[in-house]
C-alpha cells in the first residue's frame, strides 16, 4: 500500500516509569522499559487498498500479532531508531471520503 502519513503523525515514547514520595519528600522511582508509539493517519488513500489491504491486516492481527514496523526504510541512518517489532493499539475508525478514497488511521506500540 504505498502511502505517506499526513501532516502531524506523532512517534515518542510510552513512560511507564513510577514515582514514589514518602512522608518526608524523599522520591523514589521504579524505571521500567518504554515502548516506542506510533499514531498517526495515512490520508487519500485508494478504497480498494485501504479495505483490501489496511482493513483486513488489521482486521486479521487484532490487538494481539506483532508486525514489523518500518516507517521510513529509504533512511538508513535511523533503522535503529525507527524500525520496531510492534502491536496495533487501537487507531480509531478509517474516514470516508469523496471520490473512492479513505483516511487510514494507524497507532502502534513496540512489543518490549
Amino acid at each position: 500500500m504505498p502511502a505517506n502519513a499526513a501532516y502531524g503523525a506523532q512517534y515518542g515514547f510510552r513512560f511507564r516509569s513510577q514515582e514514589r514520595e514518602a512522608w518526608g519528600g524523599v522520591k523514589d522511582f521504579e524505571r521500567k522499559p518504554k515502548p516506542r508509539v506510533a499514531r498517526g493517519t495515512f490520508p487519500m488513500v485508494d478504497r480498494n487498498a485501504a479495505l483490501g489491504r489496511w482493513f483486513e491486516l488489521l482486521r486479521q492481527l487484532d490487538l494481539v500479532e506483532p508486525f514489523l514496523w518500518f516507517p521510513q526504510p529509504d533512511v538508513e541512518r535511523h533503522w535503529l531508531r525507527e524500525a520496531m517489532l510492534a502491536r496495533a493499539t487501537d487507531p480509531g475508525l478509517m474516514s470516508m471520503t469523496e471520490f473512492d478514497v479513505d483516511d487510514l488511521p494507524y497507532a502502534f506500540e513496540e512489543v518490549l
